[in-house]
């Protein structure tokens, strides 16, 4: 029933297998599903910017973050607007770092422009089993302690 599955944080997305028509996740009042059913009609139409059809940048970044995922493109992440949260980018930022742990790619963390976001990237890329010597790029004192001390996950 589901074709895919991704962790961030504490959060998990799912892919439904079929797509529902835009206007009906547009309606769906459930945040999680509604993502789900955009982030399943973007895939569907080969189109990242029927995320963006939503007023809620919450349900933007992360439909986007899906379809990015989905098709192995961290590109994707450029079409949300720099302006829908502040500070102007966190939202494609978010993005990157979803697919940087996900992917566990140190590069798209280096790429991070919100600064309070990169640190934690590389940790959090490090703990899902990516290269320990990530550690070094960790600015934070505490944060690389806590890099270098993490048990590597395969």
């Amino acid at each position: 029933m589901y074709k895919t599955a991704a962790a961030i944080g504490f959060l998990l997305f799912t892919l439904p297998a079929s797509a529902a028509p835009v206007a009906t996740c547009l309606a769906e009042p459930w945040l999680p599903t509604k993502i789900e059913c955009l982030s399943a009609a973007a895939i569907s139409e080969g189109n990242a910017e029927v995320c963006l059809k939503d007023e809620d940048p919450a349900v933007r970044w992360v439909c986007v973050a899906k379809y990015a995922e989905h098709n192995e493109d961290s590109s994707s992440c450029a079409i949300i607007p720099l302006t829908d949260v502040k500070p102007d980018g966190i939202s494609r930022d978010l993005c990157r770092s979803h697919l940087a742990i996900t992917w566990r790619n140190p590069e798209l963390c280096r790429d991070l422009k919100t600064t309070a976001l990169r640190d934690p990237c590389f940790l959090k890329v490090v703990t899902v089993g990516g290269d320990r010597s990530t550690c070094k790029e960790i600015g934070n004192p505490t944060l690389r302690s806590t890099c270098e001390d993490t048990e590597h996950k395969p």
